[in-house]
């Protein structure tokens, strides 16, 4: 979990990770204060996870969420975009680079910009 983040993070996080190789599917939905509240408690008890258990991790938190009953557990990450996809209110964005596969090369490009 990320604390704190700020737009200018959120770039950052979202562009090093498009390179031409890979896309960012961004997903957001509008929840209550009690839902999103819900959610960190869940995530947080849930405790850290290594890279392959993650979507399996997000799936099963969510899918504990008044009003998100319908997420299937998944351990692959489309299956879960596809599924929240379909929930109402969900707006989608996707990020696209043309990075090279080297996330180090992405995060200099971006850090030069920021400079400027």
């Amino acid at each position: 979990m990320l604390y704190g983040v700020t737009p200018r993070i959120e770039q950052f996080y979202e562009r090093a990770h498009a390179r031409e190789t890979y896309r960012v599917r961004i997903q957001r939905v509008e929840v209550s204060p009690d839902v999103a509240e819900r959610a960190l408690q869940l995530a947080e008890s849930y405790g850290a996870v290594s890279q392959s258990q993650c979507t399996v991790a997000t799936s099963g938190v969510l899918s504990q969420l008044p009003g998100f009953g319908d997420i299937n557990r998944t351990w692959f990450p489309n299956k879960l975009a596809d599924n929240l996809a379909q929930h109402p209110g969900v707006t989608e964005r996707v990020v696209r680079e043309d990075d090279a596969d080297d996330k180090a090369v992405a995060i200099a490009r971006f850090e030069a910009q920021e400079a400027q």
